[in-house]
């Protein structure tokens, strides 16, 4: 990971931000707004999955901060959908959460990285 300032302007062909339509910065107005195949492959299979659970990163130190499931599934939900999570989601991810493992936090953080409010919407 780099600072936003490091980042080569445009990114090189296959970056995250490349694929998810930043311009190439040949002509005006180039950026893509669509969804592709290339988007969900990133997010299914993509780096990026494997540098959020980096033990550094801001979101996995408020996981292990979160004191039980549901705090949990607020934390995820809030850091990535800017909502709290309903009472539904919070006991779907919860029991997921619950073993007390880190892949169950990551399973849920994937989870909620793949849902089409998360890839589309946001």
């Amino acid at each position: 990971m780099v600072r936003a300032a490091d980042v080569r302007s445009p990114a090189p062909l296959g970056h995250f931000l490349r694929e998810f339509g930043q311009s190439d910065r040949e002509l005006i107005e180039n950026a893509n707004k669509e969804a592709t195949v290339g988007q969900a492959l990133m997010m299914l299979n993509g780096e990026q999955f494997e540098n959020l659970l980096n033990p550094f990163t801001v979101l996995s130190r408020a996981l292990a901060r979160a004191g039980s499931p549901e705090k949990a599934v607020d934390t995820l939900y809030l850091s990535l959908l800017s909502r709290k999570a309903t009472e539904e989601e919070k006991k779907l991810l919860g029991s997921l959460i619950q073993s007390g493992d880190e892949r169950g936090r990551a399973d849920a953080l994937w989870a909620l990285l793949n849902t089409k409010q998360f890839l589309f919407i946001q």
